[in-house]
């Protein structure tokens, strides 16, 4: 009953609206003083340059800008069943499921629009580097990212495990820079799954005092998987974690939904997360390898770095032409 009051017959009123842009707005200031947030905010707009996946967080002027009659015409037009889906994790039934669906939705009509299409996100061409510049930073943001498969690709299985290897947990990026060097309390990577091709990124923040070598290990750790296959038993170790966390996920609920959730977002076979486990065991050295060359080729990498500009600019260099911006996201010299 809840659930169904909320999709059909949402409020909207002024005076909810106004506290919320109140509090958004707030949150806007604390988070334009979290350098990580920065740091992935100038990185997603670097990958993304001209298309809706660049914008991060909303701008004060949009939130003004947003009225009850706006969020109900984008409900009116956006929130309809056309294009939907319902899912249920629990002790229920599909025809229990079935039946409330149909009593509770039934006033849930059809638009018969077209399905809302995705812009395609245009090829990386050539690394780059932005600094954004925050004085008196004790510690560096350091991100590096580039587009990565698109979900349904058969590139995702292998870089999966290839990004295991190098930035899970007490992967090569965790031993190196942080186990035997000492540059920072912890390291990883991620592929971010999204409706265009998301990102593949790796983050983490550095003593100013260490920027250039932990930037020049990443870099090197990052390059050592597209040169020389990975050993044998390091891979049988990454494969084994992938498989691992995702048999243990099958014990939540909610998880094994958001894997249906999944396929169907995506559209992946239907046997997709059978298949998962086996299909991740079959990925060998040479895959790895492939990947790597593929998706973490020099040209396309993005270099982000947050902090004290008169310590890490020049570091940057070294990588080419910085793009310096302000913490407001302003383009600076």
């Amino acid at each position: 009953d809840l659930l169904s009051d909320v999709v059909l017959h949402p409020a909207f009123k002024e005076e909810e609206l106004a506290r919320y842009k109140g509090r958004a707005k707030a949150t806007l200031m604390q988070q334009r003083a979290n350098p990580s947030l920065l740091a992935m905010e100038r990185l997603e707009n670097m990958l993304y340059d001209g298309h809706p996946g660049a914008r991060l967080i909303p701008t004060v002027s949009a939130i003004d800008g947003i009225t009850a009659e706006t969020l109900r015409e984008f409900h009116r037009t956006r929130y309809v069943p056309d294009h939907a889906v319902i899912g249920f994790a629990g002790d229920i039934t599909m025809a229990e499921a079935r039946r409330l669906v149909s009593q509770r939705f039934a006033a849930w009509k059809a638009t018969r629009g077209a399905r809302p299409t995705v812009t395609p996100v245009q090829a990386v061409d050539g690394r780059r580097a932005a600094l954004v510049s925050r004085p008196g930073s004790v510690q560096t943001a350091l991100f590096i990212g580039t587009p990565g498969p698109a979900r349904a690709s058969s590139d995702y299985i292998p870089l999966t495990v290839a990004n295991r290897v190098l930035g899970g947990t007490m992967g090569r990026l965790f031993r190196h820079l942080r186990e035997e060097k000492g540059y920072t309390y912890g390291i990883s990577s991620f592929i971010n799954v999204a409706p265009y091709i998301g990102p593949w990124m790796v983050y983490t923040s550095v003593r100013n005092q260490v920027t250039q070598p932990a930037l020049t290990d990443l870099l090197a750790e990052i390059e050592a998987l597209r040169v020389t296959p990975v050993p044998a038993d390091e891979l049988a170790d990454a494969k084994r974690a992938v498989i691992g966390t995702f048999a243990l996920s099958l014990e939540s609920p909610q998880q094994v939904l958001s894997y249906y959730l999944e396929s169907w977002l995506y559209d992946l076979p239907t046997d997709y997360w059978t298949r998962y486990a086996s299909r991740i065991a079959a990925v060998s050295a040479g895959d790895v390898r492939s990947s790597a060359q593929e998706y973490w080729s020099p040209a396309r990498l993005r270099i982000v770095t947050v902090g004290d500009s008169t310590v890490i600019r020049e570091v940057l260099a070294k990588t080419g032409t910085v793009e310096m911006y302000d913490v407001e996201g302003r383009r600076s010299h």
